[in-house]
């Protein structure tokens, strides 16, 4: 679950008792032993990256020595280190003599794919120190130099082989952020926006990942979608040995209009030139997106189409991204529907189930659809934009004419003077009671004002 300050918190419901005491007690144990080591870190979060490491893939295979090994490592990389926030992409191109078919599309990316010096090293040392420790601090197994094999966990030559951290999910960006010309927030599918700079990283993260690029008109829909085998020069290429479901998802988000000025001048993107041109000459071709409407399932292209169009699940009030969700036909498809884009929907396996139960689906305009419900009651549901539009500014309210400022700067200000009282005088607080004929006999001549009668049984009033 995703809080306002956008953090996040894991629950487990009904786990058994004894693995979740075990669980906790390991937890709490290294992060114990990480602290008498000498970790100067509060004890809760070294806690939290011992738990987050385990879930996340980072800290797996490692026994609870080599776990302390890491976090110190990365406490020590990471001490004196500032978030260089505006870190700038390297227009240098970094070339290398062999090129291959890139394993997410099997086009040849040439010398986009290959590793170089990364300016954003720095700002990046924090998040991952620790999957970089945990190729550097975990011991050599006993046949790293002959005869038995690695233990496990470790490869020959003892470096860690199954310690690199999942993938987040999918990180959808403008390509404007991550060319630093401006700080837009990204969004993190299925948790919400987040800010630019962490957007920045994922992506960097993810360089093995599908990339998706999303060229959107005015309006900020849809126009052209397709994916590219092309990276940014410069950037450094994750190991090809990553299995295909951890790499994640990066979607590239671009204005038409900006394309195509980028496109008349490409030398002056440096590094994205070739990713840029990419996107160009796609955008050209001849646009193949239904393909055959007559089968069953819609092909991967057809698919990722209506996954990036409609964004989140089509049903009112569901948040499911489109990515996990199951792709649903408008009219049924055993009832003559075509396997095309207008026909199709993406929906949740919860609320692909209410078809099943009463509820229906039509579909009014192209990119509205309309769920009806058992009893009637319809609610027309709009894909939103891929690009959302920018709130307007908030501008204060302040006089911009001289005269009234002038006005304002001759309105004169009447204080009060202070007066102090002595101790003869009554205090400020004190209000004389009014005299009455039953309260002139107790005048006190002493302190000269009236003195209250003693409170009679009739004034004695109740506490409550």
């Amino acid at each position: 679950m995703r809080h306002p300050d956008g953090t996040a918190t894991i629950t487990g419901h009904q786990l058994p008792v004894d693995q979740a005491a075990a669980a906790i007690s390991r937890v709490d144990a290294i992060a114990q032993k990480a602290k008498r080591a000498g970790l100067r870190v509060p004890i809760d979060h070294i806690r939290t990256d011992v738990f987050l490491g385990l879930l996340d893939g980072s800290l797996a295979g490692l026994d609870d020595g080599a776990i302390v090994a890491v976090l110190l490592q990365a406490a020590e990389a990471a001490f004196g280190e500032e978030d260089d926030y505006a870190d700038e992409v390297s227009d240098e191109a970094v070339h290398d003599a062999g090129s291959g078919p890139d394993p997410d599309t099997g086009s040849g990316s040439g010398s986009d794919a290959h590793a170089g010096s990364d300016p954003d090293a720095a700002a990046d040392v924090i998040s991952e120190t620790i999957d970089d420790a945990v190729s550097d601090t975990v011991p050599a197994a006993p046949g790293a130099h002959g005869g038995s094999a690695p233990s496990f966990g470790c490869a020959p030559g003892g470096r860690h082989s199954g310690g690199r951290r999942a993938a987040a999910g999918e990180v959808r960006v403008r390509v404007t952020t991550l060319v630093h010309l401006d700080d837009l927030p990204g969004e993190l599918a299925g948790w919400g926006p987040i800010h630019a700079h962490l957007a920045r990283r994922l992506v960097k993260q993810q360089i093995s990942g599908e990339w998706r690029f999303a060229v959107c008109d005015e309006d900020g829909r849809l126009v052209h979608a397709g994916i590219t085998g092309h990276r940014p020069e410069g950037w450094p290429r994750g190991p090809a040995s990553t299995p295909r479901s951890r790499r994640g998802i990066v979607e590239l988000q671009i204005p038409l209009s900006l394309l195509r000025r980028w496109q008349a001048d490409l030398p002056a993107l440096g590094g994205w030139a070739k990713l840029i041109a990419d996107i160009a000459r796609q955008l050209d071709l001849p646009a193949v997106r239904d393909g055959d409407a007559r089968r069953r399932f819609a092909h991967a292209a057809l698919r990722r189409w209506v996954q990036m169009r409609d964004r989140v699940c089509s049903a009112p009030g569901c948040r499911a991204p489109a990515g996990r969700s199951e792709i649903d036909h408008i009219s049924p498809y055993g009832q003559g529907g075509a396997t095309i884009a207008r026909n199709l929907e993406a929906a949740c396996a919860h609320d692909h189930g209410l078809r099943e139960h009463g509820w229906r689906v039509v579909q009014s305009v192209p990119g509205q659809v309309v769920w009806i419900s058992r009893l009637g009651h319809r609610y027309p549901v709009s894909s939103p934009p891929i690009i959302e539009p920018l709130p307007e500014p908030v501008i204060p309210d302040i006089p911009t004419g001289c005269e009234e400022v002038e006005a304002e700067a001759r309105v004169e200000v009447e204080v009060e003077p202070i007066v102090l009282f002595s101790a003869e005088d009554d205090p400020p607080w004190w209000e004389a009671p009014e005299p009455s004929p039953s309260t002139s006999s107790h005048a006190s001549p002493l302190l000269g004002r009236v003195e209250r009668p003693p409170p009679g049984p009739a004034d004695d009033v109740p506490p409550f």
